[in-house]
């Protein structure tokens, strides 16, 4: 799941321009490796192996041939690296009482509302895209869950 997030919010499987250098992939490695290991860890039910796989994901996506569009802003890459950091655990952690699909959820959500696992488009306002995060943040990160009588309207 998290690998095909990564890919489409970074380019959909896309070719990255040749205009990425090096030395972003490996600035991009370490920002994966640093969410994912720096301490700030997910779960003890995380195996080490998971966090190596989640570096090499990130090694993989930047550095094997798919290169970044031109149009995709650094902001819009960093916004989508910070979102998967801290949509996978880092800085604020899901509290035990978040449940899996309500990750997933919310997860869709946020792409639904900046464009359905799409770059994000031009059209998309900065300020919606503060509200989203926003939103995501609130609903994952600070111990709040969906509870069962939430309708889907209501979210809406």
């Amino acid at each position: 799941f998290w690998t095909r997030e990564l890919e489409r919010n970074l380019g959909s499987g896309r070719r990255l321009e040749k205009n990425v250098e090096d030395e972003d992939v490996e600035f991009w490695t370490r920002e994966l490796e640093r969410n994912l290991g720096s301490g700030r860890r997910l779960e003890k039910n995380v195996e080490d192996e998971d966090v190596e796989f989640w570096t090499r994901e990130l090694g993989r996506n930047l550095g094997s041939g798919r290169r970044l569009r031109k149009e995709v802003e650094d902001e819009d890459v960093e916004f989508w690296t910070r979102e998967l950091g801290r949509n996978l655990g880092s800085s604020r952690r899901l509290g035990k009482e978040v449940e899996n699909e309500d990750v997933e959820f919310w997860t869709r959500e946020l792409e639904r509302n900046l464009g359905s696992g799409r770059r994000l488009k031009k059209e998309v306002e900065d300020e919606d895209v503060e509200f989203w995060t926003r939103e995501l943040e609130r609903n994952l990160g600070s111990g709040r869950r969906l509870e069962k009588n939430v309708e889907d309207e209501d979210v809406e």
